[in-house]
């Protein structure tokens, strides 16, 4: 498991606010040049109208994580989102956003599949994932865990991100407190 704290997250701008990259595939691909097949990111959306950038060749699922957005897109299709609401479009058609929110976006290319769910725990509930995936995120939006795969422990708190290359086995989640988190899992071929 490899694991990402908030403070150690790297953090741009983009046009209408900010984004936070969390894992890129492959490790040397790079998301400014568009060289990659799996991206997984959060974004902060503060202007209340903002254009998001175009991705040629990408399929982009984005989930919002709080707060809520209209999103509107070039083919015509209009959608409004609330937290654990997601949406699935291509990357290379104009879409405009309007509301601030802050969500979880999975970026694909070249074949790369992927999906995100979003789990609310209580405190003391623990969810065992049965993984078989190339790769396996687990963004923390509110609350504190533990993960426990093959023999490894890691604790998590809000906006902490860990993930596993490779995954194939039993992954156990266990909340401390009452906690939301969004699960990403992407295959790269």
């Amino acid at each position: 498991m490899r694991y990402v704290p908030n403070a150690e997250q790297k953090v741009s701008e983009w046009s209408g606010g900010t984004t936070t990259e969390l894992y890129l595939y492959p490790p040397d691909g790079s998301y400014r040049e568009r060289r990659f097949k799996v991206r997984l990111s959060t974004a902060v959306c503060r202007d209340e109208t903002s254009v998001f950038t175009k991705l040629s060749d990408t399929k982009r699922i984005l989930m919002v994580l709080d707060g809520a957005v209209e999103l509107c897109h070039e083919s015509g299709k209009t959608v409004r989102l609330c937290p654990g609401d997601q949406d699935a479009f291509s990357g290379g058609e104009k879409t405009v956003s309007h509301g601030a929110c802050q969500d979880f976006n999975l970026m694909l290319k070249e074949g790369a599949d992927g999906q995100l769910e979003y789990l609310k725990l209580t405190a003391g509930e623990k969810k065992i994932f049965d993984v078989k995936t190339d790769v396996l995120g687990i963004y923390l939006v509110t609350g504190s865990l533990d993960v426990s795969y093959h023999g490894k422990y890691q604790k998590m708190k809000k906006g902490d991100f860990l993930y596993e290359d490779s995954s194939h086995g039993e992954m156990v989640v266990h909340a401390f407190e009452s906690c939301t988190l969004v699960i990403a899992k992407a295959n790269n071929s």
